[in-house]
């Protein structure tokens, strides 16, 4: 990967992933040792397992991190994405397209998007780093994502509806 990411923490994470995938597309989750990632990481990471039925994938939150809790509202652990994303504005359609993609692509993606839920009165922009991971070393069967939440810069706010979103940034890494 020639471009640098523009968080240390999500830089640290695809550094520690592509080293773990010795040769491989991607490492499994057991290649990942939690007492590699340092604890001030934990807040802003969750596990995704993907769940197929036939050609159809769905999502589901198997570990949720305080900081995406907070910023989410509520804690979606155990739940799938498509019960719990709000619709409106195309938030959930973006959320599970980027990781349709993930999965197709068997890569790490950056993205960033703004979002503003339901009674939020500022946008928050959501630096995502996602992570593939499989146990067979092909199929794509978790997703190792972290995410850093900022409230933007008064240059980088853009007219918002309530409950939607702003793609701003996507980037295959691999």
């Amino acid at each position: 990967m020639s471009e640098t990411l523009p968080h240390p923490d999500l830089q640290f994470l695809y550094e520690l992933w592509s080293a773990k995938r010795n040769g491989k597309a991607m490492p499994s989750r057991s290649d990942l040792d939690p007492l590699e990632i340092p604890g001030r990481l934990w807040p802003h990471i969750m596990v995704v397992a993907v769940v197929r039925a036939g050609e159809h994938l769905r999502f589901q939150y198997r570990r949720v991190g305080g900081e995406f809790a907070a910023a989410f509202g509520r804690d979606p652990t155990g739940r799938f994405f498509d019960e719990v994303l709000p619709a409106r504005g195309g938030y959930r359609d973006y959320v599970l397209n980027l990781y349709g993609r993930i999965v197709t692509r068997r890569s790490a993606t950056y993205s960033e998007n703004t979002f503003t839920l339901a009674g939020q009165a500022t946008p928050r922009l959501t630096r995502r780093l996602s992570l593939p991971l499989s146990n067979d070393g092909e199929t794509v069967d978790t997703v190792f994502t972290a995410h850093i939440f900022e409230l933007p810069r008064s240059t980088d706010q853009r007219p918002i509806e309530p409950s939607s979103f702003i793609e701003v940034r996507e980037l295959e890494l691999d």
